[in-house]
């Protein structure tokens, strides 16, 4: 696999499971530059005078090990901070946001796992960032939110719609609950770079 450039280092890297879920991350960078490989988009730029890389996968089934070790092969990272969506535990029932959990969570996402793993194979230190989304006690937009795909989401909308005509205003609510997320983890970002603790411990094999 080709890498977006080589003998680049940064300070940190941050992995996202989505370029969406970075969109406030990628708006604070100053001195952007785009720099695209074979299965990932990369932006580098300074945050708060830190160099990082922020790397997402083009593709819908991401080769993460890949993409990590083509990471760090391009932009020799001394540490990684992963941010991903995940779905929360059954007997989850606190409040959504950006939560710094252990490498080890039991999150069944397959983005946390590969990572975690590609990470202590590489003997690299790596920090996870879940963003758990606000828990859904309303069927109708829960119905919406487990559609695999746009169509089947649109057609769910619809539905709802029929049948509940403020569907539309409480699903406004939950978008902007995902902006405040986005925001939420570009903090959690600068302030884990800025922090004298280092970041987390290497991962393990």
């Amino acid at each position: 696999m080709t890498t977006p450039q080589q003998d680049s280092p940064v300070d940190a890297a941050v992995t996202l499971s989505s370029k969406g879920l970075g969109v406030a991350l990628l708006e604070r960078l100053t001195g952007k530059r785009k720099l695209d490989g074979a299965q990932m988009h990369c932006v580098t730029g300074l945050l708060d005078g830190k160099q990082i890389a922020c790397v997402w996968p083009n593709q819908s089934n991401p080769d993460w090990p890949r993409l990590i070790h083509a990471l760090i092969a391009a932009h020799r990272p001394p540490t990684i901070i992963a941010a991903g969506d995940v779905s929360p535990p059954e007997n989850f029932n606190g409040p959504g946001g950006v939560l710094r959990v252990a490498a080890d969570t039991p999150f069944d996402d397959q983005w946390l796992r590969s990572i975690s793993q590609a990470c202590g194979e590489a003997g690299l230190p790596v920090t996870v960032l879940a963003v758990v989304a606000d828990p859904l006690e309303d069927h109708e937009l829960q119905n919406v939110a487990d559609q695999p795909s746009a169509a089947g989401k649109a057609g769910a909308v619809m539905g709802g719609l029929w049948r509940r005509p403020g569907l539309i205003r409480d699903a406004w609510r939950r978008l902007s609950s995902r902006w405040d997320h986005q925001d939420q983890l570009a903090d959690a970002v600068a302030k884990l770079l800025h922090s004298d603790a280092p970041l987390a411990e290497a991962a393990d094999d």
